[in-house]
């Protein structure tokens, strides 16, 4: 009975969550092959709400966000992947 009391207070706490991974909004899929060349037609857009995107288990960093350039692994926004800027305009500043 205490067991299952533990349980279930861990369960609602989500202390049992994989600390390694977090749900996230992915909104494009790049296939690559194993030498880092895209695979078929290029970027695959997901579906999800509010055109965020799928939401997926990712890994996530352990180092903090503000430390400025640091980007999630394998899922983060174009200018922390690519270095690139959605504005073409703008300067980027690497």
């Amino acid at each position: 009975m205490l067991l299952k009391l533990l349980y279930d207070f861990a369960h609602s706490r989500r202390l049992l969550d994989d600390l390694a991974f977090a749900k996230k909004p992915v909104r494009w899929i790049i296939p690559l092959d194993s030498t880092g060349k895209l695979v078929g037609a290029g970027p695959i857009e997901t579906l999800g709400q509010k055109d965020r995107g799928k939401e997926c288990s990712t890994p996530q960093t352990s180092r903090p966000k503000n430390a400025g350039g640091i980007a999630e692994f394998l899922t983060d926004n174009l200018t922390g992947i690519f270095g690139l800027d959605a504005d073409p305009e703008k300067e980027n500043c690497c």
